[in-house]
């Protein structure tokens, strides 16, 4: 298929900065303030503005590729910013290295597996093996990912609960957008390719 040209005006570059930057601050006030977090994701928001101009402009006559790569950086940044309050609530505690590790055992795999992945969403039963191995692998996380909340709310349960649950929200929200953004990694050519494979 051809490629389009991508206009700055629809680029929807002032958009995602919008965003980086919202998620940035409201990360650095869950479940309390912090100047100096404030300070560092507001740099971080500022380099993520960057990098999708400089995407935009490297990609700015393949739309399909600009958007895709621009929404990788939009889930991968939300991830982070929302991964974070949870993190500053158990700093400290095994349940901080837990987190860390289903984060880890999130992102390795999806990423190695990125083309698996997205033919797995397409039609999962019918991709065999590597589909219900992906299944099963998505209970388990599921499975870990619940425990967490429910020690984390039992450690915390008379310590900022309010905060403890808010942090738990956005950190579910986090797991999916890690689970989703190495889909956007895959070029056209490779989409096209594995629309084919599984049509057939």
């Amino acid at each position: 298929m051809g490629r389009k040209p991508v206009a700055f005006k629809e680029s929807r570059w002032g958009g995602l900065v919008f965003l980086y930057f919202l998620f940035a601050a409201l990360s650095s006030v869950m479940p309390e303030e912090n100047v100096l977090l404030l300070v560092i994701n507001l740099a971080v928001a500022t380099v993520l503005s960057l990098v999708t101009l400089i995407i935009w402009k490297v990609y700015q006559n393949d739309s399909k590729r600009y958007f895709s790569l621009s929404s990788y950086i939009m889930l991968m940044s939300s991830a982070y910013f929302w991964c974070t309050p949870i993190l500053r609530q158990l700093v400290g505690t095994i349940y901080f290295w837990l987190v860390i590790a289903l984060l880890f055992v999130i992102i390795l795999p999806t990423h190695l597996f990125k083309d698996r992945l997205l033919k797995f969403i397409k039609q999962p039963y019918k991709y065999g093996l590597f589909g219900k191995f992906f299944l099963i692998f998505g209970i388990i996380v599921a499975y870990f990912a619940s425990y967490v909340w429910i020690i984390s709310i039992a450690a915390y349960n008379q310590v900022n609960n309010l905060g403890m649950l808010g942090s738990l929200a956005v950190f579910g929200i986090a797991v999916i957008f890690l689970f989703l953004a190495p889909i956007m990694l895959n070029k056209q050519e490779d989409v096209e390719r594995i629309e084919k494979s599984v049509n057939s």
